[in-house]
C-alpha cells in the first residue's frame, strides 16, 4: 500500500465523520469553526515517532498495516470533531403589499435549530508532549519543520504520497 492511499483513506474517514455529524440531527442553520492539523505536521510527528521508537524503530518510506494504523492514530489524536445544537427563537419580519400599494409588515416568531461543528487540532508541540518526546526527538521534529527543510520534506512527502 502507498502513503497516498493511506492519506486519501484518512481524508475520506475525516470527511465521513464530518458528514455524520451533519446527518445526526435535524437543523436549520449550520455553523462550522476551527480547522484540522495540516498534513505536514501530522507526517512530521509520524516520522519522528516511527523512526525513533525505542522498542521498534522503523523507516517511514514504506507503508504496511501497522504503520497505517499508527498514522491513523496520530491523525485522530491530533484532530477532534465536536458538535452541539442550540435552539434559538427569532423574530422574523415579512413585508408584503396589501394590493393598494401599502407595505404591510408582519412579525413572526420562528424557532431555528443551529448545529455548531467545531474542528480542533493539537499542535506539533502538544503532540511531542503527549508522546513524551525527548529533546533529541523534539529537535528532529523542529528540523523537519524548518522552512529551509520544508521544501525537501514536502518533495519527499509528495513522492511518497503521490506514488
Amino acid at each position: 500500500m502507498s502513503m497516498q492511499t493511506v492519506v486519501q483513506e484518512i481524508n475520506t474517514e475525516y470527511d465521513t465523520k464530518l458528514q455524520a455529524e451533519k446527518d445526526s440531527v435535524s437543523y436549520d442553520v449550520l455553523e462550522m469553526s476551527g480547522s484540522r492539523a495540516v498534513w505536514k505536521d501530522v507526517l512530521a510527528v509520524y516520522a519522528v515517532k516511527t523512526n525513533t521508537d525505542q522498542d521498534n524503530p522503523q523507516e517511514v518510506a514504506t507503508m504496511d498495516d501497522s504503520k497505517k494504523q499508527l498514522l491513523k492514530d496520530i491523525f485522530w489524536e491530533m484532530n477532534q470533531i465536536s458538535s452541539r445544537t442550540e435552539s434559538k427563537t427569532e423574530t422574523q419580519i415579512t413585508e408584503t403589499d396589501d394590493e393598494h400599494g401599502n407595505i404591510v409588515q408582519t412579525e413572526t416568531t420562528v424557532t431555528r435549530t443551529y448545529l455548531y461543528i467545531t474542528v480542533s487540532h493539537k499542535t506539533v508541540d502538544e503532540m511531542a508532549a503527549q508522546y513524551g518526546f525527548n529533546q533529541e526527538q523534539r529537535d528532529y521534529l523542529a528540523e523537519l519543520l524548518k522552512d529551509e527543510n520544508m521544501c525537501r520534506v514536502v518533495r519527499l512527502l509528495c513522492k511518497l504520497v503521490c506514488q
